[in-house]
């Protein structure tokens, strides 16, 4: 893995400054580690993309915990353009796994299902 590509991917992805966000982006690239085999080479370029990716989604979700939802009159909540980025950021994340899954450890599952807008997680 290569911190330059990444954060350039990062900043290509997210539209921000990847020295900003150096943390997310470190973090990323612990987390992705920890989730490929061992044999897996660390130059293999989609691991670049998969730590921007990821790097990217941990950063849209810290902006979407920032937020402020209003709720309209019929008690739903406005969707703002921070909750649609979450949404892609999550749909870009999903490809590059999807593209990483032959150097992905398979023992730990994680599924992510949606129910009535409610986001939930699943470990086994």
């Amino acid at each position: 893995m290569d911190i330059e590509t990444i954060c350039a991917l990062f900043t290509l992805f997210s539209g921000e400054d990847s020295d900003d966000y150096l943390i997310i982006i470190n973090m990323s690239m612990t987390e992705v580690g920890h989730l490929v085999k061992s044999d897996t080479s660390i130059a293999d370029e989609r691991l670049n993309f998969l730590c921007a990716a990821l790097a990217n989604y941990h950063y849209h979700q810290a902006m979407c915990s920032r937020e402020n939802s209003a709720v309209t009159y019929a008690g739903k909540m406005n969707r703002t353009q921070t909750d649609i980025s979450l949404i892609y950021a999550e749909k870009l994340l999903r490809s590059y796994i999807a593209l990483c899954y032959d150097i992905m450890k398979a023992t730990d599952f994680i599924f992510i299902g949606f129910s009535s807008g409610e986001e939930a997680l699943h470990a086994e």
